[in-house]
């Protein structure tokens, strides 16, 4: 019985405080713009899709350039599902500049 009780704690502490991006927004990019200045790149997805992100929500998400794993495997993706005209799923995380943080990004059916 002990177990179940403590299985039970863990299984809700996950449910009340899970590890999952605060906002998902799923649909086909109209934009992907970089910004030399401050070196990021923001994403607009058609819709428009909103994003509500604690501290910053909005219709554009932003990521680093700066941030190598973004650099190199998410942008080549998102360009991509630009080109192709492929819808994609990005889920945000924290802000930039006012901006949603990417986070991740599908492709959609995954």
């Amino acid at each position: 019985m002990r177990q179940i009780s403590s299985l039970a704690i863990v299984f809700l502490g996950f449910w009340i405080n899970p590890a999952f991006p605060a906002s998902t927004g799923t649909g086909f990019i109209h934009t992907v713009h970089t910004n030399h200045q401050t070196n990021h790149t923001h994403v607009y997805l058609e819709g428009p899709i909103a994003f509500n992100e604690p501290g910053c929500s909005g219709i554009w998400t932003v990521n680093s350039m700066d941030d190598t794993k973004f650099a190199m495997f998410t942008y080549p993706l998102l360009v991509v599902a630009l080109t192709k005209r492929i819808q994609v799923s990005i889920s945000v995380d924290g802000c930039i500049d006012g901006f949603p943080k990417i986070f991740a990004v599908d492709l959609v059916p995954r």
